[in-house]
């Protein structure tokens, strides 16, 4: 029985070739479920969740006049709970040494609830809403801005009671 001759070369390739094919998959399939929105399946692209009109309103509530709005209304996701819009801008030019823009809209009157800036640990959403006993809108957990000393905690939560947010404990 004759062997077929197959140079190393055509070996090399073709497990280098198995290589970039499996770290591709996994960059495609893995990463985005840890690194992009920001976030978990709740969050949505913005313009998805809104009308153009209330999508530009609300960036151009949150911004400067100078930010280019429109940038910001591509990147900008959000996720909706209950009665609870909560906006991640989701923009470098909305970041800065005390986080990143976060607001917080009433979704039956559109009322601004919140705006204030947060970080993002590591592999984790910005903000993620929870559920509470005793409280009409859905609770954020959140990381406080970098400059806002913490009590051991890397995430505040964040309730809606008597018309302002409070910090509670778990």
């Amino acid at each position: 029985m004759k062997y077929i001759q197959v140079p190393k070369a055509v070996i090399v390739l073709s497990c280098l070739s198995m290589v970039i094919v499996t770290t591709s998959i996994l960059f495609n399939i893995v990463l985005p479920k840890q690194v992009s929105g920001a976030q978990n399946d709740d969050w949505q692209p913005l313009s998805t969740l809104l009308e153009p009109e209330k999508l530009l309103q609300i960036v151009t509530d949150n911004t400067a006049p100078s930010a280019d709005r429109r940038a910001i209304s591509q990147s900008a996701v959000g996720a909706i709970e209950g009665d609870l819009l909560v906006v991640d801008f989701n923009s470098s030019s909305l970041c800065g040494r005390g986080g990143c823009a976060i607001a917080a809209y009433r979704v039956s009157t559109g009322e601004q609830l919140l705006f204030t800036y947060a970080t993002q640990p590591a592999g984790e959403p910005i903000v993620e809403l929870t559920e509470r006993s005793g409280v009409e809108l859905p609770c954020l957990l959140i990381a406080p801005p970098i400059n806002t000393p913490t009590q051991g905690t890397t995430r505040d939560t964040l309730c809606y009671r008597d018309d302002e947010w409070v910090t509670e404990g778990l």
